[in-house]
């Protein structure tokens, strides 16, 4: 709720953890797929609408970081560890060019959190 009186806050912040909330939101833009002999396919995704905190996160933590530490936590942060994880594994593995494989990763992450993607429906 927001106020316009003077003598009131503009905002009250109830707290919470943006990170969880971003990160199990049900809208996802899908990032890989791991295909094993005799397994399901796993995608990995990421939440489709950033969190404008994260979003204001991300930027400090470039500004402090710099940009591939920054690139590396909002990785994480927007596939979770098991989906970090997943990805340090088959990039290690990775025939082609893992570096522009990666490259595309956080440049389509990065559009995601800083809310520049459009998401189709199908």
């Amino acid at each position: 709720m927001t106020s316009t009186s003077r003598d009131e806050p503009v905002v009250t912040f109830a707290k919470r953890d943006p990170a969880s909330d971003w990160a199990t939101s049900d809208e996802r833009v899908p990032l890989f797929t791991v295909e094993r002999d005799g397994q399901e396919p796993r995608v990995y995704s990421m939440p489709a609408k950033p969190n404008a905190g994260l979003t204001l996160e991300y930027l400090r933590q470039g500004r402090k970081l710099g940009a591939e530490l920054a690139a590396s936590w909002i990785i994480e942060t927007a596939i979770g560890e098991e989906g970090y994880d997943a990805l340090v594994d088959e990039l290690s593995q990775h025939d082609g060019n893992p570096q522009e494989l990666l490259r595309s990763l956080i440049e389509r992450i990065q559009v995601v959190a800083m809310g520049g993607l459009e998401v189709k429906k199908d």
